[in-house]
């Protein structure tokens, strides 16, 4: 805590701080007024995470055309051609100067013991880019957002290590008994197989899964809708202290529905396959599994009663698209993985 007190105390007087290697804010006052700008383009990625919708593809495009410093800087004077982006950013900077948002995000991310990762990291996940060249998918129902500017990561390994050989384990959040045993035999199996576990973490299925592959003893991952320091569900907060976490949304970050939804399009981006264990007929699993057959990952569904309604999701997911393939155990998802796994090509 000594040290986040000193970082945002040099922060405030626009001085250089070397406190975190991940965490390098250069910070110029350019008026006498309350209006800053941010030179270092971590920082500034991290502000515009803040300040802007996560998955906007106009922003988006302007950091990778402009650079996120100079987006900022238009954001802030108010230059922005899109008013939906101006507006975001006046509600979420309120009375607060843009050096007190940039302290406040650098004091928050030490103090939860995460690191921001950008694009220009070893450890980024390339594969968010699918998400760019997969930006036109013809299905009306599904919705692929921009890839977010930065990353928030809390876990001892590099990010890029956890999704060579990753694979997303979802389905409904009020999974019956059937459906989190499914889901707790995948996790454990694919995790002694060599494969990482991903969801979002939540209740039913998603956390059956992971803690199938931490009885494994394997790392499991939970890609959350919320900031680092208020992982959502609350419920599962003991499930989230042992998992490696990523959020695309700074500290303090609430889980809105809308970014539950870009969220799950992270999940299917950065995976190597998807399997749904239960889901009703409409659901967010469901929408995650849409996603990564829109993003051309290898998509599974796990068959089950066809007198639960939890069942009905995977069924009509098989049965209305070809792609998805039935899977009743971990070595049908194992060589179905295999089977479209391409050696040229990792999820890094």
């Amino acid at each position: 805590m000594a040290k986040c007190r000193a970082q945002a105390q040099q922060l405030s007087q626009g001085t250089h701080c070397l406190a975190s290697p991940a965490l390098h804010p250069l910070i110029r006052k350019e008026t006498e007024a309350d209006m800053s700008t941010i030179d270092d383009p971590r920082i500034a990625r991290a502000v515009l995470a803040r300040l802007t919708i996560v998955g906007d593809r106009l922003v988006h495009t302007m950091i990778h055309d402009e650079g996120p410093e100079a987006v900022l800087h238009r954001l802030i004077a108010g230059h922005l051609p899109q008013a939906e982006a101006r507006s975001a950013a006046a509600e979420q900077l309120g009375a607060a100067g843009l050096r007190q948002v940039a302290t406040r995000i650098v004091v928050d991310t030490e103090r939860i013991g995460a690191r921001i990762v950008i694009p220009q990291d070893a450890e980024w996940p390339a594969a968010l880019e699918d998400l760019n060249q997969h930006r036109d998918a013809t299905d009306d129902d599904v919705r692929l957002p921009a890839p977010p500017p930065c990353l928030w990561v809390r876990g001892a390994q590099p990010l890029v290590e956890t999704l060579h050989r990753s694979v997303a384990v979802v389905g409904a959040r009020a999974a019956t008994s059937y459906g989190q045993h499914v889901a707790a035999e995948l996790g454990h199996g694919l995790a002694e197989n060599g494969w990482t576990i991903f969801n979002t973490g939540g209740y039913g299925v998603d956390a059956a899964a992971l803690r199938g592959a931490l009885t494994a003893g394997h790392l499991a991952v939970a890609i959350n809708p919320a900031g680092l320091d208020r992982p959502h569900p609350q419920g599962n907060s003991a499930l989230f202290e042992r998992v490696f976490l990523i959020s695309a949304w700074p500290p303090g970050s609430a889980p809105y529905r809308s970014r539950i939804a870009v969220n799950g399009a992270y999940l299917a981006a950065m995976t190597g396959g998807c399997v749904l264990v239960e889901a009703a007929i409409r659901s967010g699993a469901r929408a995650v599994l849409a996603q990564a057959d829109a993003l051309g990952r290898p998509v599974m569904a796990v068959p089950g009663p066809v007198t639960s309604a939890l069942s009905v999701g995977c069924h009509e997911a098989l049965r209305e698209t070809p792609r998805v393939r039935l899977v009743r155990d971990v070595t049908d998802v194992v060589g179905h993985l295999a089977e479209r796994r391409s050696p040229e090509r990792t999820m890094t």
